[in-house]
C-alpha cells in the first residue's frame, strides 16, 4: 500500500504531495514541519531544527532532524522559493502562502479515498497515519527503540538523558 501511495505522490506532484513525502520519510508531526521556518534548515548539517511543544514542558524543546536524500532536496528546494519570495514558512501553498494543515489533510484524505476506489489500496487511511506507517517500518528495519523515540522526537526521560548524556 506504501508503494501505491509513493507511486500516487509521484503522479501527482504539487506542494502537498511533497509535503507528504517528507512526512513518510521523517516521521514528523504535520503542525511541526508546518512550523518550519527558513532560518530553521541548515544547510551545512542537512538538516532541519523543530521546536517540539508537545508534553508537560513549559519552553517547546530543540529538536534537530537531520536529513538526506529526496528528504533534503524536497526542504531544500522548498526553503529556495520561500526566500526568493522572502516567505519565513518553508513550506507554501500555490498562492505562495504558508500551508494549512486542513488543505494537506484533505489532500491526503482524497488521495486515500482515489487509492480505494481504484482498488490500489484496501482501506483509507488519513495523515496522521503516515506517522505510525513510519515507525512500524523503521521498527521492520530493526532499529533500535531510542533511536526511532529520537527521530519521532518522542520525550525520553529519565536520569541517563536528563543529567548525565549531554551530547
Amino acid at each position: 500500500e506504501i508503494k501505491a501511495f509513493w507511486h500516487y505522490l509521484d503522479q501527482h506532484q504539487c506542494y502537498q504531495s511533497d509535503f507528504v513525502k517528507l512526512k513518510l520519510l521523517t516521521g514528523q508531526r504535520t503542525i511541526q514541519l508546518l512550523r518550519l521556518r527558513v532560518d530553521y534548515v541548515n544547510h551545512q548539517d542537512k538538516s532541519i531544527l523543530l521546536w517540539d511543544p508537545k508534553g508537560r514542558r513549559v519552553e517547546p524543546r530543540r529538536h534537530v532532524v537531520p536529513l538526506v536524500g529526496l528528504s533534503w532536496m524536497i526542504v531544500e528546494n522548498a526553503q529556495d522559493v520561500a526566500s526568493k519570495i522572502e516567505q519565513q514558512a518553508v513550506f507554501l501553498n500555490s498562492l505562495c502562502k504558508p500551508v494549512l494543515k486542513a488543505r494537506v489533510e484533505r489532500w491526503c484524505r482524497d488521495a486515500s479515498d482515489a487509492l480505494v476506489k481504484a482498488g490500489a489500496i484496501k482501506s483509507t487511511f488519513t495523515l496522521g497515519d503516515l506517522r505510525r506507517t513510519f515507525e512500524t517500518h523503521m521498527a521492520r528495519l530493526r532499529i533500535s527503540k531510542d533511536l526511532r523515540a529520537q527521530l519521532a522526537s518522542h520525550g525520553i526521560h529519565g536520569v541517563q538523558d536528563d543529567h548525565y548524556d549531554m551530547y
